[in-house]
């Protein structure tokens, strides 16, 4: 019962963000650790996203049924612990922003809390069911964990930080994209206006291609300004060609739901790469 339970706070979801958060944690830190702010950093954090992911499955509950991939989730058929774990959410919501006022900083809580209203309030409980935007604005709540990360070290934002923020946001879109054309016939089953159901896969296939190269150029001014060395410069450069050669091979003619989940596969790895490049190669 305990795993079923804890499906439902997405671990996937969280343990992904913490990823990033503790990279680019890392990244801001410029070597000189602090374990402590680090540690009530992942435990706040995890709190918020873990509150927002529940939300989400409670808030989806109506979607969840009607397709394939999501019908067996806990809450879609054991809906009588809804109340039970709407008050755990709350808990956790409550107890991450005690967590990060009291142990690390007022702009990491603004940070949590504004994004969470975008994930929740604004993507979830609306756009996700109503604007082929939905992915949009998703990226943006998506992207805010890594800035947390770098503003509970800093307590600041600077230009290094918007940078950091853009990567994940445009990262975002291409791996989102990829699995709306994945999924597509579920997000139809579930009358789900994403974007290759509404505009087609082509115009989606332009989109991801957009980011991707927007991803490019923003991971290289990480370089260009000095906030990374050459070490990251290469791998970097190395991974985005590849992830443009996954796009173009067999874009036009290739299985689409084989090309989207190659192109899925491939954003996962990339980010992992990016994330532990940061973490090791910075100026100190």
């Amino acid at each position: 019962m305990f795993n079923k339970y804890f499906t439902v706070l997405k671990p996937r979801i969280v343990f992904g963000n913490l990823i990033s958060v503790i990279s680019v944690f890392l990244f801001a830190s410029k070597g000189n650790l602090n374990i402590h702010l680090l540690i009530f950093t992942l435990m706040s954090t995890f709190c918020i996203i873990s509150s927002s992911c529940i939300f989400n499955n409670i808030i989806d509950i109506d979607i969840d049924q009607k397709m394939n991939r999501t019908k067996d989730r806990f809450l879609v058929n054991n809906q009588n612990y809804l109340s039970t774990f709407v008050f755990f959410a709350l808990t956790l919501f409550f107890l991450g922003c005690i967590l990060l006022y009291f142990f690390v900083n007022l702009l990491s809580l603004f940070l949590s809390v504004f994004g969470f209203f975008i994930y929740v309030i604004i993507y979830s409980l609306y756009m996700k069911q109503n604007s082929i935007f939905a992915i949009l604005v998703g990226s943006i709540a998506g992207a805010m964990p890594p800035l947390i990360g770098y503003c509970s070290f800093s307590n600041s934002l600077d230009f290094k930080s918007l940078i950091l923020f853009l990567i994940f946001v445009f990262w975002q879109i291409p791996h989102s994209y990829s699995l709306a054309i994945l999924y597509s016939n579920d997000y139809n089953s579930a009358n789900i206006p994403v974007l290759p159901l509404i505009k087609g896969n082509l115009v989606t296939k332009k989109y991801i291609l957009l980011s991707i190269l927007v991803f490019f150029f923003l991971t290289l001014l990480l370089f260009l300004f000095k906030f990374a060395g050459y070490y990251y410069l290469i791998i970097m450069l190395i991974c985005n060609f590849i992830w443009l050669y996954i796009f173009f091979n067999n874009c036009l003619n290739s299985n689409i739901l084989i090309w989207s989940k190659n192109m899925f596969l491939f954003s996962l790895i990339i980010i992992m790469i990016f994330n532990l490049i940061i973490s090791l190669d910075y100026n100190v």
